[in-house]
């Protein structure tokens, strides 16, 4: 048995309205990751981990260089590390640059920008628009290669064959890779003997330096701190003394020495951790322990 049923049915109801949706305004990127491939067909001429000051130095004047030809010649404050007013900005907020030599023959292969506060369009484009970088001394050029930008979670860990560093990695256990170089000279008595506080560490030593460095970045107070007197390289040791310490030209502080250590802290912390004197410059950074 069938029957005719009649159905109401708007005038409009075929008619396709536009949707309104919020779209997620996405973190900006903290982290860009180049690649450094070599502008010679000769012998491995990439920089040596003891130069990374320099490397550092010159990405660092490069990205400030193509960031000012995109805006009026003003290098951005992430590069740059100073105001429109050319005052250096205060913290550690603008960027770090940390040349790597993840699988550790001496050699680096790669450079971290990381920049704490996020980069901007702007700097963006200036890096996507990096080609080539001098090298210290006349060595043949690099071309850098823009692999990624993303967080310190995206870049790090153990794998370096999968791009991943132990220098954004989180871990309890973090050791010297460049040297920590003092910013204010250890304090001495008239005799040249180190002068004590009451809990008999050296006022303002290297230890004394680093303990307030990591309190200044708001990081835990390690269990544990041990002196390393070197890194390796391809197995080896590599002291200290045969790195480049002194950034010519450039602010801040230098007291000169170099000195290594093993953090120990009580829970992971995630990296990159990178102290002291130079320390936008490659110098003073930690890399994490399996």
């Amino acid at each position: 048995m069938s029957r005719w049923i009649n159905y109401i049915r708007p005038k409009d109801c075929f008619v396709i309205l536009p949707v309104k949706t919020k779209l997620k305004k996405r973190d900006a990127p903290t982290v860009a990751r180049f690649a450094l491939a070599a502008d010679s067909v000769q012998a491995d001429v990439r920089p040596r981990l003891v130069d990374a000051l320099y490397l550092a130095d010159n990405m660092r004047k490069a990205l400030m260089s193509l960031s000012g030809h995109e805006n009026d010649g003003m290098a951005s404050p992430t590069f740059s590390g100073k105001d429109q007013n050319g005052r250096p900005l205060n913290g550690h907020q603008h960027a770090f640059f940390l040349p790597v030599d993840d699988d550790k023959d001496g050699r680096l292969e790669a450079m971290l920008v990381y920049a704490p506060n996020g980069f901007t369009e702007l700097d963006q484009i200036a890096m996507g628009r990096l080609r080539k970088l001098w090298q210290h001394g006349g060595r043949p050029g690099l071309f850098p290669v823009l692999v990624g930008m993303g967080k310190p979670e995206d870049f790090g860990g153990a794998d370096f064959a999968k791009g991943l560093s132990p220098i954004l990695a989180e871990a309890r256990v973090w050791e010297s890779r460049t040297p920590f170089v003092l910013m204010r000279h250890p304090k001495v008595r008239k005799n040249g003997q180190p002068k004590l506080s009451e809990k008999g560490t050296w006022i303002d030593g290297p230890e004394d330096q680093l303990r307030s460095e990591i309190l200044r970045r708001n990081l835990p107070e390690p269990e544990d701190i041990h002196w390393k007197d070197h890194t390796k390289s391809s197995g080896k040791k590599l002291f200290w003394r045969n790195f480049s310490k002194f950034r010519r030209g450039g602010s801040g502080a230098y007291a000169g020495g170099g000195y290594g250590f093993r953090l120990t802290f009580r829970n992971p912390v995630r990296g990159p951790l990178a102290l002291g004197y130079g320390c936008h410059f490659g110098l003073g950074q930690f890399c994490a322990v399996a």
